[in-house]
């Protein structure tokens, strides 16, 4: 009989699992057959009611099934746990089978050998069993017919008790819950109206019933809930929206008459759990596979071991691999290298195109002689030039190609991910776990060459250094900026453009990516819930009154999958499948069309891993899996990247930060930063270049952002004060109505300066320390064509209660109030031709606060915006970010969340964040009061404690455990002989904090008192 393989590992918790009926009164439903021993009487069968238990029963059926012929006696497991000596028959020969099996009531099976009977009869038949004559481990022909013909009885008879009448149960009384389920299904796509019946009878089931997620699949009613939200045809009635409302008011509890419920703790319960139950039908009905590499025989011989992170890192840069370049049979035009005997060793990570620029700097791209071949003067093994050593000078990438077994090879492609992709090293698509053979590393691996014509897409656009899988921008010359011209029908009519409604891009009947996967169907209605949770006002929109707030139902927790995030987290934890790039599809479909179901954390590993080249996720990687600690220990452990060095003063910072970005172009090289007269260079000052540059471009004098003014001095403390814009939700850009072109343009420069510092930062992992507000975001995105009244409520949600309070004035008051058609704030801003003549009635103030929304976040900061955008993409594809929601992008480009932020900051979190080393332990004192004060600070001493230690105010995301190197604390040896009179000082490229031994806590908070006072003084650093 063949064997069945059950996972050890169930999505699906007991509870969710576990049915409706007891398990005696399911066991009695399983007519099992009676057994005759050897030299016993033969048994007639026996009825579901016998005396006999029925777990007995089933275990006396199950630990029969397979035999162990001895003359011995064996010792048997009884169903109740117990032991049974079953005496076995004197035949020599042996017949032993394995089965697996699997009940509904829970995982009752079991596989074990016992002795087989002769004979074995079921119901109304008797069958003969005969013992085998030949030993051997697997059943006889004959006998895995007769198992087969008892397990196809059964099932039928399950089939027909349990699954056949759906409009009663077992007992004949009242409907079973699937017959209930299937009824609703039925009643949701059925061509007659019966209103909001179906939907208030499902979510009385799932409030009162623990219903299963195979019991919401087998019923169909998920699949019908999907077609009743999203099918839009004519022919289905009643219309969507209406529809939409219905789901809306039972599951959401929203009503026009109550958009948001005051007591919000039970109103979305069923909501909740429908997420929950589709969560689990997920996790039930996914098949992805998790595709990993063991690289343990690559370095014992052996598949047992395995490298990660840095480990793996220092391998494959301290071995290489030993290539044949030979010309291709076919090409008769380009010269023969070596005669075709010379081999090269290159690195793992060496580009295709690198080693193209090799063969061509070698005259091989051109035309042969009758007598060249090419670098004769060689030896027999070469040993070629780091990627970094390789000029490209004139040669043309595009003049010869390379194959490996007749397949052109991408010129982006390391050779490691060549020689697995197409060499005798690949594997095939179905491999989810694999050994990288000694092989790779003693073989030579015969690359051909052969002349090609030079095109635009083959031409490679990667840095000479960095060799990244995404290609760069193209860097086109600038254009000056034409000035926009606004819309007639917005400055004459004052129509606004209508806005496109976000709930469109979800609520399809499927997923935006093709995915095949049994879990699709559950995957799509989630995603319309998801839809549905975070734009349920779009269904409201044509309502007089607007929402008091925007705000989604549930938290974007309550749409996480743990399966999913589990699968993904580990599969990009795989050092091979990140080094050459060869991450598989499925991750990136899911992350594109139900990014929701990830974490923020899941999503920006994801990010770093495939979007900002190969170089830079092998830092990341390592990063994540040692946390940079290994750094110091050998120059090749970090990844080759191109770096660009520059040097900057203090007192002219904007300005050369704007001509460093600008100079930098569309190369990737990454960023460090030092200042002139001081001697730090590295991580630390160029964190501090960031964080310096993020306040400077905050500073009232620019008029750049909307907000109020703050002043404030460099250190807080006694200085110069300088004004800076500050504004509660975050910067937004302010409104700029100059008609001078000069004034213009150079506005805009600033907005693409800002755009290419975001772009920046993000591709080194650096933070930024600008309060961004989320619309900001979503236009960087690109949605600025779904701008409404929402989007004024994040933008400023004092301004967006006025508005509202506007539009429920007194038709009789608005006389009195005198409020025309201008912008707020600024009576010179006309919304309309004539607007400063213009009053604002109860006939047309809906006309004014769409009007003042459109100005405010679209129209009056379109040149802005798309500066931003263009200075942006010149570095990295928005296209990249879209996984994100706009209130997570401040945390993927400042750092740690607030939320995060407050947890950062308890004494047990400081504990096991701080490393004391050099004379200081857990148990030392000055830690103990570290610790101490740390918990006791407000958010303003904490920025500058981080300024003083890290050389940026912020924490990365995750809080201090994410930082690189960890925060580091050692004894400052005085340098006057008394400790007390020392202050505390700090190295920010390693984030090491150095500590007198201090006497005192009096003296210990004194002396850093004095020391945050003058966080930017390189003398404490």
């Amino acid at each position: 009989m063949d064997m069945i393989t059950l996972s050890s590992y169930s999505p699906i918790s007991r509870k969710e699992s576990r049915r409706k009926t007891t398990p005696s009164n399911f066991l009695h439903t399983l007519r099992l057959p009676s057994f005759r021993m050897p030299g016993t009487s033969s048994s007639t069968g026996h009825s579901p009611h016998d005396s006999t238990p029925p777990s007995n029963m089933l275990s006396s059926f199950f630990t029969t099934i397979g035999q162990s012929q001895t003359t011995s006696v064996h010792h048997y497991p009884s169903g109740s746990g117990g032991s049974t000596n079953v005496p076995s028959s004197a035949h020599t020969s042996t017949s032993r089978a394995r089965i697996s099996t699997f009940m509904p009531s829970a995982a009752v099976g079991s596989s074990c050998s016992a002795v087989l009977m002769q004979s074995t009869s079921t119901g109304h038949s008797s069958f003969t069993m005969p013992l085998s004559s030949t030993s051997g481990s697997a059943l006889s022909h004959q006998q895995r017919e007769i198992i087969r013909q008892w397990i196809r009885k059964e099932a039928e008879y399950l089939i027909h008790m349990y699954f056949s009448t759906p409009s009663t149960g077992i007992d004949g009384s009242a409907p079973s819950l699937l017959s209930r389920l299937t009824s609703i299904a039925a009643s949701l796509v059925s061509e007659k109206d019966v209103g909001s019946t179906a939907l208030v009878g499902f979510k009385a089931i799932l409030l009162e019933n623990d219903v299963s997620a195979f019991e919401l699949n087998h019923s169909g009613v998920l699949s019908s809930l999907c077609k009743y939200i999203t099918n839009s045809s004519s022919s289905y009635q009643p219309p969507r929206k209406l529809r939409l409302r219905r789901f809306a008011a039972v599951f959401m509890s929203l009503t026009p008459d109550n958009l948001r419920p005051a007591d919000e703790s039970d109103c979305w319960v069923a909501f909740e759990i429908l997420v929950s139950k589709l969560l689990a039908s997920v996790a039930q009905h996914e098949q992805f596979q998790v595709k990993v590499t063991d690289m343990g025989g690559i370095v014992t011989g052996s598949s047992g071991g395995a490298l990660r992170g840095s480990q793996a890192l220092r391998f494959f840069q301290t071995h290489q691999i030993r290539c044949n370049l030979k010309r291709h049979p076919t090409c008769r035009d380009l010269k023969e290298w070596r005669h075709g005997h010379g081999s090269i060793k290159v690195d793992p990570f060496t580009s295709i195109s690198a080693i193209e620029r090799y063969l061509l700097d070698r005259g091989i791209g051109y035309v042969r002689a009758e007598d060249s071949s090419g670098d004769e003067d060689g030896s027999d093994d070469d040993e070629m030039p780091s990627e970094g050593s390789i000029s490209g000078g004139n040669s043309q990438p595009g003049r010869i190609e390379i194959l490996i077994n007749d397949e052109k090879i991408p010129g982006h492609m390391s050779i490691l991910q060549a020689l697995r992709q197409f060499g005798q090293v690949s594997l095939g698509d179905n491999v989810d776990h694999f050994a990288v053979a000694t092989g790779i590393w003693v073989n030579t691996h015969t690359l051909y060459y052969r002349a090609a014509a030079p095109t635009s897409t083959e031409i490679s656009e990667e840095p000479v250094v960095s060799v990244s899988t995404t290609k760069l921008p193209s860097g086109k010359p600038e254009k000056r900026e034409k000035r926009l011209k606004i819309d007639e029908k917005l400055w004459i009519d004052g129509e606004v453009p209508v806005s496109q409604c976000p709930l469109d891009l979800y609520l399809t009947n499927k997923l935006p990516v093709d995915v095949d996967d049994p879990s699709v169907p559950s995957l799509v209605l989630l995603r319309c819930l998801y839809a549905l949770n975070r734009f349920w006002w779009k269904l409201f929109e044509d309502e007089d009154v607007p929402p008091t707030s925007h705000a989604p139902l549930l938290p974007n927790t309550a749409f996480h999958s743990s399966k999913l995030n589990a699968k993904i987290g580990r599969q990009l934890s795989d050092f091979l499948s990140v080094a050459t790039q060869q991450i598989p599809q499925w991750t990136g479909d899911l992350i594109k069309a139900v990014p929701f179901i990830f974490t923020f954390s899941s999503r920006r590993n994801y990010l770093y891993c495939t979007a900002f080249g190969r170089d830079r996720a092998l830092m990341h990687l390592v990063n994540q899996t040692d946390g940079g600690q290994s750094d110091g220990e050998s120059g090749r452990l970090t990844p080759r990247l191109e770096r660009r060095k520059v040097s900057v003063r203090r007192d002219d910072l904007l300005r050369q930060a704007e001509q460093t970005l600008h100079h930098l172009g569309c190369s990737r090289a990454m960023l460090e930063v030092g200042f002139e007269g001081e001697a730090g260079t590295g991580f630390g000052p160029t964190l501090e270049f960031y964080s310096t540059v993020s306040r400077e471009i905050q500073k009232s004098s620019l008029r750049l952002w909307h907000g109020h003014t703050l002043a404030a001095t460099l250190d807080g403390n006694d200085g110069p004060v300088t004004n800076y814009t500050t504004a509660s939700a975050g910067l937004y850009p302010a409104v700029f109505s100059s008609q001078s072109a000069k004034q213009r343009d150079a506005r805009s420069k600033k907005f693409e300066f800002i755009g290419r510092l975001l772009a920046q930062a993000l591709i080194d992992s650096r933070m930024l320390d600008i309060p961004l507000n989320p619309v900001f975001f979503k236009w960087l995105c690109g949605e600025d064509k779904m701008f409404g009244l929402s989007d004024l409520e994040v933008f400023d949600k004092s301004l967006y209660q006025s508005l509202r309070a506007l539009i429920l004035t007194d038709p009789n008051d608005f006389d009195s109030l005198e409020q025309y058609f201008t912008l707020p704030g600024d009576e010179n801003f006309e919304l309309v031709k004539g607007g400063k003549n213009r009053l604002v009635t109860s006939s047309n103030v809906a006309q004014f606060v769409k009007l003042v929304a459109h100005w405010l976040l679209v129209e009056g900061v379109r040149r802005e915006m798309e500066a931003v955008r263009r200075g942006f993409e010149t570095i990295i594809k928005i296209d990249d970010l879209t996984s994100f929601t706009p209130d997570e992008m401040e945390e993927l480009f400042c750092g740690c969340s607030e939320e995060t932020w407050k947890r950062t900051w308890n004494e047990s979190a400081l504990q096991s964040a701080i490393k004391p080393d050099h004379g200081y332990t857990h148990d030392s004192e000055q830690i103990r009061w570290l610790i101490q004060m740390l918990a006791s600070y407000d958010n303003q001493q904490q920025r500058k404690f981080l300024q003083f230690v890290t050389g940026s105010p912020k924490l990365p995301v995750g809080g201090f455990r994410s930082l690189n190197p960890p925060l580091t604390v050692v004894k400052k040896s005085g340098s006057y002989g008394n400790g007390d009179d020392e202050l505390p000082s700090a190295m920010t490229c390693y984030n090491y904090l150095k500590i007198p031994a201090y006497s005192t806590y009096e003296i210990f908070q004194q002396r850093f008192d004095v020391a945050l006072r003058f966080i930017y003084s390189f003398h404490l650093t």
